[in-house]
């Protein structure tokens, strides 16, 4: 390695170099992304009602954008605010009204069978770790919504405008 390149990788995170190198070389795979499952239930609210906004805005007609949560956390003290969080959605699936919960691996293969999907074809967010882990061993592309409070060796975020231009 020459040192202009190893000067380069030291101001970059390797892991996240590793990743968008990753994503370069597999940009024919993304494509073939149709689902996003969202946890929200984490989630800093100035994301939730601003970016994502943006986000399921952008989103709409390329991909079907699916709300997978234990349950509807902030949103069910109002209940104006979920009927405004679920126009953002196409479904929503919450372990509270299907009686299995994350982490359990049961959750993401009841979500499957209903929307017909195959875990391929899905890409899963969330802020918690093991619930990345589970998405992860049935399949899907788990993807860390990075708040500052968890480690996780595969791919992160920090906000939906990165998942955007990563996937847009």
């Amino acid at each position: 390695m020459n040192i202009l390149a190893f000067c380069n990788l030291k101001k970059y995170n390797i892991k996240k170099l590793y990743f968008y190198y990753t994503l370069r070389t597999q940009k024919a795979m993304i494509k073939d992304y149709t689902t996003i499952l969202i946890n929200l239930s984490n989630l800093p609210k100035t994301q939730i009602h601003g970016e994502l906004k943006d986000f399921s805005n952008k989103a709409k007609g390329k991909y079907e954008l699916i709300w997978a949560s234990n349950d509807a956390g902030f949103a069910k003290e109002l209940p104006f605010r979920r009927m405004v969080m679920k126009r953002r959605f196409s479904k929503t699936f919450f372990g509270e009204s299907i009686d299995v919960f994350l982490p359990s691996l049961s959750f993401f293969d009841y979500i499957l069978d209903n929307l017909k999907k195959s875990p391929q074809e899905c890409i899963y967010i969330d802020t918690d770790v093991k619930n990345l882990l589970a998405a992860e061993e049935v399949g899907l592309s788990p993807i860390l919504f990075d708040i500052g409070n968890e480690h996780y060796c595969g791919m992160d975020i920090r906000s939906f405008d990165e998942l955007w231009n990563i996937i847009g």
